[in-house]
C-alpha cells in the first residue's frame, strides 16, 4: 500500500493484490480511531503470450511450453485457471503455466493455453517429423571387374537424397 497526504486528506493506494487494513486516528490524542479492511483483486488477463511461438520436433521428443499472462496496462500478471490444450495426437502434461508435449506420430499440431476465468488463450503451431533409422550404409564401387572396394562414409555426412542410376554408364550419381 501506498499512502499519500495532502492538504484536503490522506490518499492510500494498493500497490498489487491482496487483503489490507487501514487504520485512522485524528491527530488530536483523543485515542479515537476506525479500522476499514480493503481487498483488491487481482488484474484480469487480457493477452497470454506462449513461447515458443513455434517448433519443430521429432517423434518421441518432449517440447515444453510456458504460458505469460498480461493486463491491459502491460503488466505480467498470472494466469489463474490456466487449460492447455493440443491439437491431433500425442500426451499434453500440464503444471499451472507451463506444458510438455511429447510427440508420438508426425503431423503438424498446435498447443493452446487458455484461462479458464476470462477465455482469453494463446496458440503455436509445430510440426512433429520423423528421425530416419539409419543405422550404416555401405556403398560399394567396382573399379575393376570382379574386384569390390569400401567406400568409407560417416553418419555425419548423411542426408535423405534421391539415388540416380545409369547402368550402362557403369555408375551411380547422388544429386546435392
Amino acid at each position: 500500500m501506498v499512502s499519500r497526504r495532502s492538504e484536503s486528506g490522506s490518499k492510500v493506494a494498493a500497490t498489487g493484490p491482496g487483503t489490507f487494513t487501514i487504520k485512522v486516528a485524528p491527530g488530536d490524542g483523543s485515542g479515537d480511531s476506525a479500522e476499514a479492511t480493503i481487498t483488491c483483486p487481482p488484474a484480469k488477463v487480457k493477452e497470454i503470450n506462449v513461447s515458443p511461438q513455434t517448433a519443430d520436433v521429432e517423434v518421441g521428443q518432449q517440447q515444453t511450453s510456458q504460458a505469460t499472462g498480461w493486463d491491459a496496462d502491460g503488466n505480467q500478471v498470472p494466469i489463474p485457471d490456466p487449460q492447455w490444450s493440443v491439437s491431433g495426437g500425442g500426451t499434453l502434461m500440464s503444471e499451472g503455466e507451463s506444458a510438455t508435449f511429447t510427440a508420438s506420430q508426425p503431423g503438424e499440431y498446435t498447443i493452446t493455453c487458455q484461462d479458464g476465468d476470462s477465455g482469453v488463450q494463446a496458440s503455436f503451431p509445430f510440426r512433429v517429423t520423423i528421425q530416419p533409422n539409419l543405422q550404416s550404409i555401405e556403398i560399394l564401387s567396382r573399379k575393376l571387374i570382379g574386384v569390390t572396394e569400401r567406400l568409407p562414409i560417416h553418419a555425419s555426412s548423411l542426408r535423405l537424397m534421391e539415388v540416380h542410376s545409369t547402368p550402362c554408364a557403369g555408375f551411380t550419381s547422388f544429386p546435392g
